[in-house]
């Protein structure tokens, strides 16, 4: 993400340098699974949330990212819109089981 070496990354984020390409390498294959604290250190090294690395699509990784970025009365904005949203499917899925009786 940030052109980092494994080391280098691993050793930014707090790990024993003798072990920490060998650890990040196990992390990025998912031999192993990374503690949650361990993961925040991560995150924090590479300047992204800790949900990054726990997204399970692009959409949603890229969501996270923007989030993070965003300025609080940006990110009032975003929810207002995602609220506004919600509220319309919501309303969509209501009219058609109306229908439906």
């Amino acid at each position: 993400m940030r052109g980092y070496s494994q080391g280098d990354l691993g050793a930014r984020a707090g790990i024993d340098e003798a072990s920490a390409s060998a650890r990040i390498s196990q992390y990025e294959t998912g031999k192993h699974l990374p503690h949650f604290d361990i993961a925040c250190r991560l995150a924090g090294a590479l300047e992204v949330p800790p949900a990054f690395f726990y997204s399970t699509d692009d959409e949603t990784a890229a969501l996270l990212l923007g989030w993070d970025a965003a300025e609080p009365a940006k990110r009032q904005i975003a929810l207002k819109l995602l609220k506004v949203d919600a509220n319309l499917e919501r309303m969509k899925t209501n009219t058609r089981r109306r229908r439906r009786r």
